[in-house]
């Protein structure tokens, strides 16, 4: 989404704003690639799994350094032509890099709450059961034998 909308803001303002705007695509690109992989790990692990919560500060902080970046540090700056206009909105950047930040706190707070019941599941002995490398013994249905006749002495089966 984020894409869409830069790409959507740069063919507006591509005459006042080119290099800016290129700016934020690398950084958009280059930032961006790495939460989506640690984003992938992180959902993959349990809660409560300490590798889940490696991935998801690592993630959070990657969102933390994109934000800023992509907000140029909340410093914007634009020229038409004899007018400059600057606007210093860095205290507003960091409230959204806090509220990113927010985020590696929520999983924290996750993997202790879930550490114990993680660690149970992984003591708790598998419900599923091992093979066995011998086969099993499978009862045998009687057979039904035809009745027998005594051929050296002649008779006949009836």
């Amino acid at each position: 989404m984020p894409l869409i909308v830069i790409g959507i803001v740069s063919s507006f303002l591509a005459a006042f704003a080119g290099e800016i705007i290129g700016d934020i695509w690398n950084a958009v690109i280059v930032l961006g690639i790495p939460i989506v992989v640690f984003s992938f790990f992180r959902g993959f692990y349990p809660k409560g799994s300490q590798s889940r919560l490696v991935f998801a500060l690592v993630t959070a902080a990657f969102v933390c350094l994109w934000i800023f970046f992509v907000l140029r540090g909340g410093r914007f700056d634009i020229e038409v032509e004899t007018v400059a206009i600057t606007m210093d909105l860095f205290p507003l950047v960091m409230l959204f890099v806090l509220a990113a930040a927010l985020g590696g706190v929520y999983y924290t707070a996750e993997y202790l709450s879930y550490r114990k019941e993680w660690l149970a599941k992984r003591a708790a002995p598998s419900e599923v059961q091992p093979v066995s490398p011998q086969p099993t013994a499978q009862k045998e249905e009687p057979v039904e034998q035809a009745p027998q006749t005594d051929r050296a002495e002649g008779g006949k089966a009836p």
